[in-house]
């Protein structure tokens, strides 16, 4: 293994050594047009030495979470290589040197190769001379949430099937309240990163979801203080000290977190809908015609831009999640290099559309780069994204679209409802959701019936101007009907068979008058938890029971529809929370200031 990583770091040098001449040709004023014959050395050098990656890869154990930041270096690298490539030919095409191009993507190649040796080096360390990190994966609001529900679960009034493990709870709980203390000092902590998480959700979500998470997230935090209180009280006072009351405060805590990562689950599929329809309205192209058009003091162009930023910041929070709900480690790098591309052109994608000469080829190429990375990232959240809750999400925003112009008719509104449609439409088209669809042939002829009335919505939207507006009305409640029978289908395709993506467990989802409601909307397949690598010391062993304590928890109901009198008291019990409350109080009474970065 030393031998291996002796010559990876030579390949490296060389890999290297031949950027470093690309930047010193930049550094000396280079102007002419750049011959492309390095760019075929750098890659045979860059491919020997991922083959010596290879043998060195196939020794690593495969649940080492440093792979997937190996995995996402060598797939920024070929990103980088391959626009590089489109630099040079356009370069030659045109007869001009496009250099802020190539400095743009020589500077990334440099970036990304730095940080492969450094996650080389650390999968090659011994056991022993490892350091502990905290992965984005562990740190992040699913996983938090997972540990704070298992650390909590001896202090519930939570009855495990298992009567023997019940008594020794209640044994434990009753004999040792230091340890009390301990736990809800540790789950304090992770309380406060989890509202971190949800506030930085907070400031992107739709504006409509913004107050209930504030209030949502106080609710959480006063639970979480209330018990760690009683639990102190315990150890001070253990004479007048009834357990009782800890368990009550413990499963108001429990309560609360439940509510909160139900509300984010729904919150986040409305925001990819928005996201994902915005890639189209803030689209590059549309803000160069923009930028042409209108003066570059005009205050139009800023609001536009100011948009596209925010759609960014929101791509950034659903990627974050999506991370976290991927089926396997290659949606989730695809996930990670679309965030981290983003990134790499938030800076210059702006700038680069007031350029002149040479400088529109750069905008040109960033454009192109950014495009794909949309796609890509629209391609693998329509993967990871569950189908029926994916469709039942749609027809609750559907069913609004259509409240609210029966009040103030509006066609642009429906034009854009309908585009939200054809994001739906895009999601079972993908393969890996046809087999949803395939199940059952009621399902697939559903699904048509459903686009064939999407198309005659789009197209009584075109002569809206000289149809009644009740008859364009009447054709979405049309579709309306068709969306609820399509998830009526999918439901009880999903009752009838048990397929694998689905955890069953007691946690059942509402009804309501006017059709299926979700209330435990998600972003993922299979929330299944994935217990992490024994040998990891950075958070709490209690996740060792975690996959037990998720078959039967109230979170794991993962999208079964199952009619049930409890569920609409359930739910209306979830709304029972101050909507008084604001962001800012919340911040007020945290202890940290910032979020562990993707």
């Amino acid at each position: 293994m030393d031998a291996a990583r002796r010559t990876m770091g030579l390949n490296v040098d060389k890999v290297k050594a031949k950027l470093d001449i690309c930047r010193e040709s930049l550094k000396k004023g280079y102007g002419g047009v750049f011959d492309g014959g390095f760019l075929n050395l750098f890659c045979f050098d860059f491919f020997d030495f991922c083959r010596t990656l290879h043998k060195f890869l196939i020794r690593i154990n495969e649940e080492e979470e440093a792979l997937g930041d190996v995995y996402l270096c060598l797939t920024q690298i070929m990103v980088c290589i391959k626009y590089l490539e489109k630099t040079i030919q356009l370069e030659i095409k045109r007869v001009v040197s496009i250099s802020a191009a190539r400095q743009h993507f020589l500077d990334r190649l440099y970036c990304r190769l730095d940080h492969l040796w450094s996650c080389v080096t650390s999968l090659s360390k011994k056991d022993y001379e490892k350091v502990a990190n905290i992965t984005i994966e562990e740190n992040s609001f699913v996983a938090l949430m997972d540990f704070i529900l298992e650390q909590i679960k001896p202090y519930t009034n939570y009855k495990d099937d298992d009567s023997k493990l019940s008594t020794s709870t209640e044994i434990n709980v009753s004999a040792s309240m230091e340890q009390a203390v301990l736990v809800s000092t540790q789950i304090r902590g992770r309380v406060n990163i989890v509202i971190g998480h949800t506030l930085a959700f907070a400031n992107v979500a739709l504006e409509s979801d913004k107050k209930a998470l504030s209030a949502l997230s106080q609710t959480v935090l006063r639970e979480c203080i209330a018990w760690q209180t009683e639990c102190e009280l315990g150890l001070k006072q253990p004479n007048h000290y009834n357990v009782s009351n800890c368990r009550v405060k413990a499963s108001s805590l429990e309560n609360a977190l439940y509510k909160l990562e139900d509300f984010i689950n729904e919150a986040l599929l409305r925001l990819v809908y928005r996201c994902l329809l915005d890639f189209e309205k803030f689209s590059i192209e549309k803000l160069r015609i923009l930028m042409n058009q209108c003066e570059p003091d005009d205050p139009t162009i800023d609001e536009i831009v100011a948009d596209f930023d925010v759609n960014l910041d929101r791509t950034t929070q659903i990627g974050i999640f999506a991370v976290c709900f991927a089926p396997n480690k290659q949606i989730g790098t695809l996930v990670r290099n679309c965030l981290s591309s983003f990134e790499s052109l938030d800076s210059c994608i702006i700038p680069s559309l007031y350029a002149k000469g040479s400088g529109q080829l750069y905008s040109q190429l960033l454009e192109c780069h950014f495009k794909e990375e949309v796609n890509n990232f629209k391609t693998a959240i329509l993967e990871i994204a569950d189908s029926q809750e994916f469709t039942v999400c749609f027809y609750d925003l559907l069913n609004q679209y259509l409240k609210d112009n029966e009040k103030n008719y509006n066609s642009l509104s429906l034009q854009e409802i309908t585009q939200m449609g054809e994001i739906l439409k895009q999601h079972f088209l993908l393969p890996i959701n046809q087999k949803v669809l395939l199940k059952s042939g009621n399902c697939f002829q559903l699904f048509k019936k459903f686009c064939f009335m999407l198309s005659e919505c789009q197209a009584i939207l075109q002569t809206s101007e000289r149809v009644d507006t009740k008859r364009v009305m009447k054709r979405f409640k049309i579709l309306r009907s068709k969306l609820h029978r399509l998830i009526k289908g999918l439901s009880d395709d999903d009752i009838n068979d048990c397929s694998e993506m689905f955890v069953h467990s007691g946690r059942e989802n509402e009804l309501n008058s006017t059709g299926i409601k979700s209330s435990l909307s998600v972003l993922s397949k299979s929330y299944g938890f994935i217990p992490l690598n024994e040998g990891r010391k950075s958070l709490s062993p209690a996740n060792q029971h975690a996959k037990e304590r998720r078959r039967e928890s109230l979170r794991t109901a993962m999208f079964r529809r199952q009619k049930s009198a409890k569920t609409e008291e359930l739910f209306n019990s979830y709304k029972n929370f101050s909507e008084s409350l604001q962001i800012t109080e919340i911040l007020e009474q945290l202890s940290f200031t910032s979020i562990v970065p993707v």
